[in-house]
């Protein structure tokens, strides 16, 4: 299920606009600069974990309708 729901073209869209976003805020108020990399693996993790969240708490059947 996880996979399905990464593998989506919107997600996979929404997550690079996220990276982007984040980027931009720590070169532009922290002054920092991070790897595009870790901050995709960073924002990944947190979808994974979401996701394993709405899993557990959802019928199955309802979330296969709704991927």
């Amino acid at each position: 299920m996880k996979k399905l729901i990464l593998s989506r073209h919107d997600v996979k869209e929404a997550m690079a606009q996220m990276v982007k976003e984040k980027i931009d805020y720590n070169k532009g108020t922290l002054h920092i600069e991070v790897s595009e990399d870790k901050i995709y693996r960073d924002i990944e993790k947190t979808a994974i974990k979401d996701i394993e969240t709405i899993i557990s708490n959802y019928s199955h059947r309802a979330l296969h309708w709704m991927s």
